[in-house]
């Protein structure tokens, strides 16, 4: 992918994938139809009175060292390769769920 939004599209693919392995795991029902969400920590709502959720935050990108130094015939790709490093919290309105 060789656009700007390449990195907000990989956490837009995370995030749907976390939100099909709650339904398909079966545990949307036992935890209260839990919430995905994609913010900074401390822009998560907790409380009792708030749905259970999981928040996926990239916190870090550094380049990787083995993509960028590899290249056809001598040059470099023409790509920008970076590892996304991601924090993924759980958040329920009781304790245990």
């Amino acid at each position: 992918m060789n656009s700007a939004l390449a990195v907000a599209s990989v956490t837009a693919v995370l995030k749907n994938l976390l939100e099909d392995r709650l339904v398909t795991a079966g545990l949307s029902a036992p935890l209260g139809d839990p919430e995905v969400s994609a913010l900074p920590p401390d822009r998560v709502q907790v409380g009792a009175e708030e749905r259970s959720q999981l928040n996926l935050f990239l916190y870090r990108v550094t380049p990787n060292s083995g993509w960028r130094s590899t290249g056809h015939t001598g040059t470099r790709k023409s790509m920008l390769a970076l590892d996304l490093h991601y924090l993924l919290t759980a958040y329920g309105g009781q304790d245990f769920v």
